[in-house]
């Protein structure tokens, strides 16, 4: 299977018909649907399934059960344009795949392996408080 048809519906074997979204080993997402569509998958807040702008929202029962369901199989989880994502929200992600791996629940991220990618320097976070300081050096090599 393609890294690209890594989030993708399932076809039943008899009838053909989408069974639902299954991860593979390697979910990549972004946090923008741009940057998303670029690498060729989905936004941070599909694959989690949060709801509006805030990753903070409540899941129910279902969706808990569909995120386990979905994410069984998956090892590592890529995140491209990292700039964007606030420390709030790093933790949040953290804390919501926690609850989708619950033997798992007190490792980072749910024991997934986390590959952030992008411009650390690109954007910061709208209105939140980025990952890293956003102090630039003037006029002087970075050694």
């Amino acid at each position: 299977m393609k890294i690209q048809q890594s989030l993708g519906p399932i076809q039943d074997q008899e009838s053909g018909t989408p069974r639902g979204r299954r991860h593979t080993l390697l979910v990549k997402t972004a946090f923008t649907g741009v940057a998303a569509s670029n690498i060729g998958d989905i936004t941070l807040h599909s694959a989690l399934e949060c709801a509006g702008r805030s990753m903070l929202t409540d899941m129910t029962e279902a969706t808990l059960v569909r995120l386990q369901r979905d994410w069984r199989s998956v090892k590592v989880l890529v995140i491209d344009e990292i700039s964007f994502v606030s420390a709030s929200n790093l933790h949040t992600i953290s804390q919501r795949l926690g609850r989708v791996f619950p033997s798992k629940s007190h490792l980072p991220f749910g024991g997934l392996h986390v590959l952030t990618c992008a411009d650390p320097f690109q954007l910061s976070p709208v209105g939140a408080r980025p990952l890293w300081p956003q102090k630039r050096c003037r006029n002087r090599p970075v050694h």
